[in-house]
């Protein structure tokens, strides 16, 4: 009896390292997506249409669940950077309109904007949406591709 009570136990700790790499395998995989977007995409965000997009900080989530980005828009004269960032575990859906957006039930994205010219970055306003990027015209894969990489870090099994 104890030798089945100590087989349970050995095999639910060795699960616990297996969900956890699938975990980060399956996180690792829809950053890789939302980057590629992000990286093909002339803009983030149609506030800042016009202006040529590069990118500072390409998409991530810290160890405190908070996905950000941090782009630089250039003008002819100037550029300033802007970062989005929001809490992971509270997106409640993946969508497109023209962009590839994730969804808050409330503005939970904080936007930073710098100065024209400035490395600086101060809080700018609060949003409900946190733009991905712009995948390409008629682009019908995309979209389905980062829904189900998204639930799969979500609920990884």
């Amino acid at each position: 009896m104890k030798f089945i009570g100590l087989l349970l136990i050995a095999a639910s700790l060795m699960y616990l390292p297996a969900a956890a790499q699938k975990a980060d395998k399956s996180e690792k995989q829809f950053l890789k997506a939302i980057n590629e977007v992000l990286r093909k995409s002339p803009h983030q965000h149609w506030n800042y249409e016009g202006n040529k997009m590069t990118i500072d900080s390409a998409f991530r989530i810290s160890k405190d669940r908070v996905i950000s980005v941090t782009v630089r828009y250039k003008t002819d004269s100037s550029f300033y950077r802007v970062r989005m960032a929001a809490p992971f575990d509270e997106i409640q859906d993946v969508m497109q309109d023209i962009y590839i957006i994730f969804q808050f039930d409330s503005k939970l994205v904080q936007v930073y904007e710098s100065e024209p010219n400035s490395e600086v970055l101060k809080p700018a306003y609060r949003l409900s949406l946190l733009h991905v990027g712009m995948p390409d015209e008629g682009d019908e894969k995309t979209l389905p591709k980062v829904q189900r990489l998204f639930a799969g870090v979500v609920n990884p099994n």
